[in-house]
C-alpha cells in the first residue's frame, strides 16, 4: 500500500511477483485478503491500483478482486530495463460502496 491519504480513506495497491509463482493464483489470493482487510479492517473508503498496459495479467487480477477499469495513462514513464520504451499505465479502483454493495 503507497500513496496513503488518511484524510479521504484513499490508498493505491501494487504487487509484484517472481515469474516462477505465475499463474497458480498467488496474487489474487493475496489480492483478495488485501482488499477485505482494506475496507473491514481499516474501514477505507477508496482503493487505486495500476499496471504496465503490456502486462495485462496483472489487469486480470484487478478485475478479480473488484476493481473497475478507470483510465489509461499514456507516457507515465519509461521502462527501467528498457528505457527507449514509454509505458502507458492501465488505472482500476475499487470504492467502498461497490466493495459492500454485494
Amino acid at each position: 500500500m503507497h500513496n496513503l491519504k488518511e484524510d479521504v480513506g484513499r490508498a493505491e495497491f501494487g504487487y509484484t511477483l517472481d515469474k516462477r509463482y505465475w499463474n497458480q493464483g498467488y496474487m489474487t489470493e493475496v489480492a483478495t485478503a488485501f482488499v477485505k482487510f482494506f475496507f473491514e479492517e481499516f474501514e477505507m473508503n477508496c482503493l487505486v491500483a495500476r499496471h504496465d498496459k503490456d502486462n495485462p495479467a496483472s489487469g486480470r487480477v484487478m478485475q478479480k478482486v473488484g476493481m473497475v477499469f478507470s483510465h489509461e495513462e499514456p507516457y507515465a514513464k519509461r521502462d527501467k530495463k528498457e528505457l527507449e520504451r514509454m509505458v502507458t499505465m492501465v488505472h482500476y479502483v475499487v470504492t467502498k460502496e461497490d466493495y459492500f454493495k454485494d
